[in-house]
């Protein structure tokens, strides 16, 4: 087997195998981010507001981003390529709910920068109706922003097969300079910025109230956890996205290029390896919450494990009878000694 069949073998077998566990894994994760936001106490956090509604993003990511091309690359059923309306509109969708995923978390690190500050007037300023309606002009903005998908995208026929993207030449510079900034760049970089200003401001406020002050302490740890969790999903998003912004970019300059099998096999792969650090990055979320972050995010996450558990009888009578068994025979065993 040749270099290049070996490269299309293994782009083939990534392609088929990797995605489906990322995509249920992913939708599973998202599903229990919602569930968690949602609970009595945490709905009424602006904060949570910009996590539920970068989860929702992400969800749309899973769907028009993962699942349809792990049908498209995975198992040649290309509902993309052939159809211009199909392709037009998975990527309105597709690309704004990536931008949007990463806005929302520059706002509610914003948001903990506000509540943290020694300003009253910044501290006025987080609240419900301000969160609301900055999803809803972050939403009407990244809509506008790539509204010009509607025409200016097309299908390109290559020698493997149609391609549905940015038409060719300036506009699909201009397009993936677009991605690139509004995804790539200014989100992480404004995140990291007000993340280290909002750990200033918390730890000035410990200075200047000292440990005695329980209602402090409390809005200090639970500042800490949702500063935490934003900064371990910064660090995801700088990981996941820039490799594939710097993919699409250089795939771009190099159009033109002529290239030999074996590059376009090499290019082919690393194409693939960095498109699923995007789903990685929309999935991995409550992975990351659960496991490195949040005590309360986890305590929630328990209670709905409770709560399920009590919504199927036959496992709780199950459960029950095999403690009571188990205490039984433990009582039988201390009588006997």
């Amino acid at each position: 087997m040749s270099n290049v069949d070996a490269l299309v073998s293994a782009t083939t077998s990534f392609n088929k195998y990797t995605p489906m566990p990322v995509f249920v894994l992913g939708l599973f994760g998202n599903l229990m981010n919602l569930l968690i936001f949602r609970r009595r106490s945490l709905v009424n956090n602006p904060c949570t507001i910009y996590l539920f509604s970068a989860t929702i993003m992400n969800t749309s990511i899973l769907f028009f981003g993962l699942l349809i091309r792990t049908l498209m690359d995975g198992f040649d059923i290309d509902i993309v390529g052939n159809n211009l309306v199909i392709c037009r509109l998975r990527y309105i969708l597709l690309h704004p709910s990536y931008v949007l995923s990463s806005w929302f978390l520059v706002c509610g690190s914003i948001d903990r920068f506000c509540i943290s500050s020694r300003s009253a007037r910044l501290r006025n300023f987080s609240n419900m109706k301000n969160a609301r309606r900055t999803v809803l002009i972050c939403i009407c903005i990244g809509v506008l922003l790539y509204c010009h998908v509607i025409i200016l995208f097309d299908i390109e026929n290559r020698k493997s097969g149609p391609y549905c993207y940015a038409q060719v030449g300036l506009y699909r510079v201009i397009y993936d300079f677009l991605f690139f900034a509004s995804f790539s760049l200014l989100p992480p970089f404004f995140m990291m910025i007000v993340g280290l200003l909002t750990v200033r401001n918390v730890r000035l406020v410990r200075v200047r109230t000292g440990p005695t002050t329980s209602n402090v302490s409390s809005l200090n740890r639970k500042d800490r956890q949702l500063i935490l969790m934003l900064l371990i999903q910064l660090i995801s998003t700088i990981i996941c996205t820039l490799p594939h912004a710097i993919q699409k970019l250089y795939a771009t300059f190099t159009v033109n290029d002529t290239k030999d099998a074996y590059r376009l096999a090499i290019e082919s792969l690393v194409s693939q390896l960095t498109r699923q650090l995007l789903y990685i990055n929309a999935s991995i979320g409550f992975y990351l919450y659960i496991s490195l972050s949040s005590s309360a995010f986890r305590q929630e996450f328990y209670q709905i494990i409770r709560c399920s558990f009590d919504s199927f009888p036959f496992i709780n009578r199950f459960c029950q009878n095999k403690t009571n068994v188990e205490s039984q025979g433990t009582n039988t065993i201390q009588m006997n000694q």
